[in-house]
């Protein structure tokens, strides 16, 4: 998608890195930022196709990972962890 325009450029059946790739060779050259997901055929597909172009991931999926270490650090807390069951009464 053009990040100006909104213009959809291509879209392809599959998530693989063959299919990525695909979608990316035609633009390749003129590619300066690339937005995705954490995808590991995603990166490849990035990192084979458009060497120039910087790989951003995407604002839902930092939130994503962030809200999970959040939740695992705030689990860790409250199951079973009597040393620290006075901080969950802190942080209210």
């Amino acid at each position: 998608m053009d990040a100006e325009t909104g213009e959809v450029y291509a879209v392809e059946a599959g998530k693989n890195e063959e299919a990525i790739g695909r979608v990316l060779a035609p633009v390749s050259g003129s590619v300066q930022y690339v937005v995705s997901d954490l995808a590991p055929a995603m990166k490849k597909a990035i990192q084979g196709g458009c060497l120039e172009a910087k790989h951003v991931v995407d604002y839902f999926h930092v939130i994503q990972l962030f809200t999970e270490a959040l939740d695992r650090c705030r689990q860790s807390f409250g199951k079973g962890n009597k040393k620290h069951g006075h901080v969950r009464y802190v942080c209210r």
